[in-house]
């Protein structure tokens, strides 16, 4: 899908910089329907000029009676250590084209440098697809969220509110609260610009006006964030050792900053968010140069056709197809009664951190999936790492206290120690790494020893039709 011609602007390119991580833009969006009614009368500013409030309503009403636009976005993230402490900068880039059909449809193409990302949205469902440049992304399946109906907390007239979708995709790693920010912000700009407040004029044709990040998510958002911090601290707490990650939960008093650039009647030009969010050690910086156009004029944004869509998002076929042509991949043939395969992906290798190319297949009970719990539901996980690894020693478990375990025609090396695997996601369990044919396979479990065991005899190449593969998650 192509983005359309605008009449935008030249855009001044940034200077290229390292980047540590992909920047995944605009893919988690909230999709709003908050309408801005009644005609604002203007007040005027000395000399004759609207006063700020006045610029701001008028910019509202033009956003309102338009409808539809064409859009560039620049962003620019970074992270540095706060004064006086020692740790590590980054700065990630990233620039979206697209198109914007108010209240809730919208097209964007991202690119990162990494990646290119193509979103669109409309109403509550949301399609994305991602590949490594424009060229690849064109033979590469959609993949389809639907965002739940919201309730009334946060909600207006019974519309979704800003955040609904961030809140179902991405809520868990809790930052990603202060992605309302980004591409995903055109599609709401009704209710970004109806929640700025204490608008001043810059210059002749630029105003700037504040919100804090309360003021665009829902409270129910922001009890589940918070949820999620206290819960962090209590494990914390208790068990120092226990805990692996320490994501740095975002301020919802944070401030956000707009500055905006208008034409005659109101005229949104140029919309241009700063949002600084000042944690325990570092400081996030995050600005988007939105470029408007076309207002007004008719947009195209469908949804793909059915047979563009990816009805197992969570199974990467393709990948595996092109693995299996190198070497076996192994599945259990026999998962216990209920259980359904969860996941498959194919792990590349890298160079740069010496790890191993690797697939690795994930069973567990459906129902399981978004079952609120402290611990790991019962789940196995068979991984298959390719053959002639340089690194695969040092991806592996220390195996030197493993007992040889006799696994149907093949003896397996068993620890009763899963969170020192590299390979699996599992907090607690146990490992078994066995040599089948010439290549490694390494599985980890959090069943009993027994059942784990069991199900280990029935590994052999996988066969995708014969494998009970869970619903894709919505």
């Amino acid at each position: 899908m192509s983005t359309p011609e605008s009449n935008e602007p030249p855009v001044v390119e940034l200077a290229d910089e390292p980047r540590r991580h992909r920047a995944r833009v605009g893919i988690a969006v909230a999709v709003a329907v908050l309408l801005v009614g009644g005609v604002l009368a203007l007040a005027l500013w000395p000399e004759g000029e609207p006063s700020p409030t006045a610029v701001l309503a008028e910019v509202r009403e033009f956003v309102d009676d338009s409808r539809t636009a064409t859009f560039e976005v620049l962003s620019e993230s970074s992270t540095e250590p706060d004064a006086g402490d020692v740790g590590h900068s980054s700065t990630s880039r990233s620039r979206a084209t697209g198109r914007l059909r108010l209240p809730d449809a919208a097209y964007a193409q991202i690119e990162d440098g990494d990646w290119v990302t193509e979103l669109i949205s409309i109403g509550n469902d949301q399609y994305t697809r991602e590949a490594g440049d424009t060229h690849e992304l064109q033979d590469t399946q959609w993949v389809k969220w639907s965002v739940p109906e919201a309730g009334d907390d946060g909600a207006t007239d019974g519309a979704a509110p800003p955040g609904a979708a961030l809140e179902h995709m991405v809520v868990d790693t809790a930052t990603s609260v202060l992605s309302s920010l980004s591409a995903g912000t055109v599609t709401e700009l009704d209710v970004l610009l109806d929640r700025l407040k204490d608008p001043e004029r810059l210059d002749g044709n630029r105003i700037r006006a504040t919100a804090t990040v309360a003021d665009l998510v829902p409270d129910e958002m922001q009890r589940t964030v918070e949820e999620m911090q206290a819960q962090f601290e209590t494990e914390t707490a208790a068990d120092d050792e226990s805990v692996d990650l320490d994501p740095q939960f975002p301020s919802f008093d944070a401030r956000v900053t707009a500055t905006i650039e208008y034409g005659p009647e109101g005229r949104l030009d140029v919309l241009e968010l700063q949002l600084v969010d000042d944690t325990d050690d570092e400081r996030s910086t995050h600005r988007d140069v939105i470029r408007f156009a076309d207002w007004g004029k008719p947009v195209s944004i469908e949804p793909p056709s059915a047979d563009r869509i990816d009805e197992t998002p969570h199974v990467d076929e393709e990948k595996l197809a092109k693995v299996q042509q190198r070497y076996p991949v192994f599945a259990a043939t026999a998962p216990p009664d209920g259980w359904k395969l969860l996941s498959l992906y194919v792990e590349d290798r890298d160079e740069e951190s010496e790890t191993c190319e690797s697939v690795s297949v994930e069973y567990g009970r459906e129902d399981d999936q978004d079952a609120a719990s402290e611990e790991d539901p019962p789940a196995i996980e068979v991984v298959t790492v390719e053959p002639g690894c340089t690194w695969l020693n040092d991806n592996l478990p220390d195996m030197s206290t493993a007992r040889q375990v006799r696994v149907g025609t093949f003896t397996a090396r068993l620890i009763a120690d899963a969170e020192d695997n590299y390979f699996t996601f599992l907090s607690e369990g146990l490992t078994a790494v066995l040599d089948i044919r010439g290549t490694t396979v390494v599985a980890a479990s959090n069943l009993p020893e027994a059942q784990f065991l069991q199900v280990l005899r029935t590994l052999a190449p996988i066969d995708l039709a014969r494998q009970p593969i869970a619903a894709a998650p919505v």
